[in-house]
């Protein structure tokens, strides 16, 4: 009996302790993935954290570079305008003509810049590669059209909008948001066959309204435009301008006889080709226009150096121009195009419209259109790239020289990112 009541014991025991091991390793297991579940939430909500910095981020430098290139695009053009009207004495024309012709040569740079350095990185990553393949003879029939296209479309609105044709900088910039136009028509056209179901429906009506209101906005901004040949140039060149770079152009460009896209050497050729027509286009719309003398250019070229009014602007340009691409690009390759590329482009028109409004950059003088820019304001703009502390606001655009009260015209040039 006693030998049964032990063995009992024992088992009792063993079993006991069999039972408190289990409960205790229920336990430990259920700590154990409560702790795995809190670290695994603080390391989603910590990476959701991070992912916002970023796209915040990428969205306030994509936005102050297209903000900044925008304003002074508008600027070196409001410049050439102010260079325009002075000078009546034979020192004062030779002077004028010459700043008229480093303006000239500005904008130009402005132009060709980005083909250069598109045609340098496209040649270093695709030249030398032997399996990259090049487009097709139709592909280079395309990328030939195509880039006259946009050539003569970006130097009308770079060399004869901005300086010749008497638009205002608030227009200008509302102008430039037409360029969809031309795709949002198509699309809405296209659209048409899917009208039966929901989802063509509803792309119907978003396209119809967007190219209406688009429509509506160009007729209703170029009421604005006393010129004739402005009213004409302005849509012919947008409209040639959103052929250039559609889609369905630029799908044409990069097609090859091998399954691989050519896009590396494509971009070759289509930088090459816009090196050689800019100046071409650029020569012929200036004769046409009559906005500069061409025979002493050379002036032009010793007139551009740092202390040239316009050589800040032309710089500020041009450094937001290629951080804007390069963040752009970067946004969009973090699969956070939406906030970090699509809304700053949205946002930038309308800011760009605001500021230039905006009472603290300007000063009347004389109760007349004429606008200038304080000393102080240009520092700080030098000081900070995309400080937008200087913007054109009328026809003529002044600056004061520091320290002295009295309106010193510019005397200078500038480009385009749409």
């Amino acid at each position: 009996m006693s030998r049964k009541i032990s063995e009992y014991d024992g088992v009792s025991q063993f079993g006991e302790n069999k039972r408190q091991l289990t409960v205790q390793r229920t336990d430990s297991s259920i700590s154990n993935g409560s702790t795995q579940a809190e670290n695994s939430h603080c390391y989603a909500v910590l990476l959701c954290v991070i992912k916002w910095f970023i796209a915040i981020f990428l969205c306030a430098v994509v936005l102050c570079c297209v903000v900044a290139s925008k304003i002074c695009l508008l600027v070196l053009g409001q410049h050439y305008r102010s260079v325009k009207r002075a000078g009546n004495s034979t020192a004062e024309k030779i002077e004028t003509q010459t700043c008229k012709q480093a303006l000239f040569l500005m904008l130009l740079f402005t132009l060709m810049i980005p083909h250069v350095a598109s045609f340098i990185y496209a040649s270093w990553t695709s030249l030398r590669r032997k399996s990259r393949p090049w487009p097709t003879k139709q592909g280079f029939v395309v990328i030939m059209f195509g880039g006259f296209l946009e050539t003569v479309s970006l130097c009308y609105i770079t060399m004869v909008m901005l300086t010749v044709v008497p638009i205002t900088p608030n227009a200008i910039i509302l102008v430039m948001c037409s360029l969809p136009m031309t795709p949002a028509i198509w699309e809405a056209i296209k659209s048409r066959s899917r009208w039966r179901t929901l989802n063509g429906k509803r792309e119907v009506i978003k396209f119809g309204a967007s190219a209406t209101f688009a429509v509506i906005g160009i007729a209703l901004l170029l009421l604005k435009v006393p010129d004739i040949s402005g009213q004409i140039g302005i849509p012919v060149s947008l409209t040639l301008l959103s052929i250039a770079w559609s889609p369905k152009t630029r799908k044409l460009q990069i097609q090859s006889k091998a399954k691989q896209s050519a896009r590396g050497k494509a971009a070759i050729v289509s930088s090459l080709w816009n090196l050689v027509l800019t100046p071409v286009v650029a020569v012929v719309l200036a004769k046409i226009y009559q906005i500069v003398e061409l025979h002493k250019i050379s002036s032009g070229f010793k007139a551009i150096n740092a202390t040239h009014p316009s050589f800040v602007f032309l710089m500020v340009h041009i450094v937001a121009g290629f951080f804007g691409y390069h963040f752009g690009w970067l946004a969009c390759s973090l699969c956070m195009q939406q906030i970090g590329y699509a809304v700053p482009l949205t946002l930038a028109t309308p800011i760009a419209a605001i500021m230039i409004h905006l009472p603290c950059f300007f000063s009347d003088k004389r109760n007349s259109v004429t606008l200038y820019i304080s000393g102080p304001c240009l520092q700080s703009f030098s000081r900070c790239a995309f400080v937008a502390s200087a913007v054109p606001c009328n026809n003529v655009l002044c600056l004061e020289e520091p320290g002295t009260g009295h309106g010193k015209s510019t005397r200078s040039p500038l480009d385009s990112i749409l």
